[in-house]
């Protein structure tokens, strides 16, 4: 592993436990646009879109944008706005309601969930989420 990968593995654990400890809310800013960025790649590395929003990672879809935005990732975060764009009302911020949300999507919208799943091109994403922690003291304490 490099010092990269190691560094985005050991945040990760320490993030991940104080957001276990204290939720999402109470999470610094700087934490919080980590846990965006680490779960959203994650799940749509995964399974496209349609698994991100149908999992619990999808409830921080509407501030995913700006924290893709605040690691330099601006096309991504584009990506993301369209993809939010399918819902009519936006995805909930509950996990039941923005289930029901998708599985009531037509079928273009899906095939649009799909096509912006194959845009999104996470490749560069470590990179720059590792200058982010390193720049904003992103981790547990």
């Amino acid at each position: 592993m490099n010092d990269e990968s190691t560094g985005l593995s050991a945040v990760s654990d320490a993030v991940w436990t104080r957001y276990g400890q204290v939720g999402f809310d109470e999470l610094t800013e700087a934490e919080q646009v980590f846990v965006c960025v680490w779960s959203t790649v994650g799940e749509i590395d995964n399974g496209g879109f349609e698994q991100f929003y149908f999992n619990s990672s999808g409830g921080y879809a509407t501030r995913c944008p700006d924290a893709f935005r605040a690691i330099g990732a601006d096309d991504l975060a584009s990506i993301i706005e369209r993809a939010n764009g399918t819902f009519a009302a936006g995805p909930s911020t509950d996990d039941g309601t923005r289930q029901v949300q998708l599985d009531g999507l037509s079928d273009e919208k899906m095939k649009t969930l799909k096509k912006l799943s194959s845009q999104f091109d996470a490749t560069k994403v470590d990179e720059l989420l590792w200058q982010y922690v390193k720049t904003n003291h992103c981790h547990a304490e």
